[in-house]
């Protein structure tokens, strides 16, 4: 289960929580911890002040072997430029626990 936070102008929020076969969840994990941080070292080798720039999904699947795939926009608010990045990762059960991987952050060639 995803679950994300959006005000304004970005997402602020953004968890996964796996349910097991037990209908037992796992503790969510921030997801956004995660992402943010790669989509930003793609975003940092075309823009000279990636700072300025907020992050926004646009669109996430998740499909039942735990790969998450987003439509991942960052923005200037109000102002412009936008640059959107196909994000792919992996969510894997450790004991009670989950953890994530990110597998592929890319440009994405879909018009927003």
């Amino acid at each position: 289960m995803v679950e994300t936070y959006d005000t304004r102008f970005s997402t602020d929020g953004l968890t996964v929580t796996a349910i097991g076969a037990d209908d037992k969840a796992s503790a969510p994990l921030d997801l956004l911890k995660v992402m943010e941080p790669a989509v930003r070292g793609q975003l940092r080798r075309t823009v000279k002040d990636e700072d300025a720039f907020v992050f926004s999904i646009y669109r996430m699947v998740i499909d039942n072997r735990g790969t998450i795939r987003a439509l991942v926009q960052m923005w200037v608010p109000k102002e412009g430029p936008f640059s959107a990045f196909d994000v792919t990762a992996a969510i894997t059960r450790k004991g009670e626990g989950i953890s994530a991987r990110i597998t592929s952050v890319k440009r994405s060639r879909e018009k927003l």
